[in-house]
């Protein structure tokens, strides 16, 4: 075999040898991302069960107490995008929150997490 075609050939081979890397790191994100949404799906699943059967238990306030924890970890995830405030659906969203906090104003919850929320609506 000549030196071209061993070059040739080991270029083949390496290039192959990246591709199939490379689409094992895809498919091995792929599978993690879905790994994470149905987490995810599984614990808004949970919510809105439990949300449902405080509803019809009549416990009202629980299942306020249950979204009002809902809405904060959503206000804290938001947070933590560095620039999700700029998006305009989410600036819109932000504001209907500080409404309905000036309205119904949270006294429950974790100290810390209601000053990450605090930072949130401040902006």
């Amino acid at each position: 075999m000549s030196s071209t075609r061993r070059y040739i050939l080991i270029g083949v081979v390496f290039s192959s040898g990246i591709a199939v890397g490379a689409l094992s790191m895809f498919a091995a994100s792929q599978r993690y991302a879905e790994h994470v949404a149905v987490s995810e799906l599984g614990a808004d699943l949970a919510v809105s069960l439990e949300t449902l059967k405080y509803i019809r238990a009549g416990s009202h306030d629980r299942a306020a107490e249950l979204l009002e924890s809902v809405l904060d970890g959503h206000l804290v995830l938001v947070g933590s995008y560095e620039n999700a405030a700029d998006r305009q659906e989410i600036r819109r969203t932000l504001s209907a929150v500080r409404n309905y906090r000036s309205a119904f104003p949270r006294q429950r919850g974790n100290p810390a997490v209601r000053a990450e929320v605090s930072k949130v609506l401040a902006k």
